[in-house]
C-alpha cells in the first residue's frame, strides 16, 4: 500500500480550516515550521510520523483521521473487531484470515454489483 501523502495534506487543511486556524497557528501549535506544514498541505513535502502525530494533536484528531480520513461509528467498532480478531492469531493464521477477507470482498463487490445492473 502507498500512502498518498498529497491526500494526507489536503485533510490537514480541511481539518485547519474547519478549526479557523491559520497555516502559522497550526505550525506553532505543533512545532513545525510554518513553510514545512505548507509544504505537506501542498503535496510537495512528504510529513513524518513524528510531524503527522504532532499535526494531529494540536488539530485535536487522530492520526487515523489524517491518513485515511473519517469513519462513522460503525465503521470504527467494524474495525476495532475485525483487529481484536487478528490480534490473537499467529502469522500464518493473520495471513489465511487476510487473504480470505479480501478474495471475499472482492467476489461479493462484484456479485452485488452485477446483481444491480439487472
Amino acid at each position: 500500500m502507498s500512502i498518498n501523502f498529497i491526500r494526507i495534506g489536503q485533510r490537514v487543511k480541511e481539518y485547519r480550516c474547519e478549526k479557523k486556524l491559520r497555516q502559522e497557528d497550526l505550525a506553532w501549535n505543533a512545532e513545525l515550521s510554518a513553510s514545512y506544514l505548507s509544504g505537506i498541505e501542498t503535496g510537495s513535502k512528504q510529513a513524518s510520523l513524528r510531524s503527522i502525530i504532532r499535526i494531529a494533536d494540536a488539530l485535536n484528531v487522530t492520526v487515523y483521521n489524517l491518513l485515511f480520513g473519517n469513519m462513522t461509528g460503525q465503521e470504527s467498532n467494524d474495525l476495532d473487531e475485525l483487529a481484536a480478531i487478528l490480534i490473537d492469531c499467529d502469522e500464518a493464521e493473520s495471513n489465511i484470515i487476510k487473504k480470505t477477507m479480501l478474495t471475499t470482498a472482492v467476489a461479493l463487490k462484484r456479485s452485488l454489483r452485477e446483481h444491480r445492473e439487472k
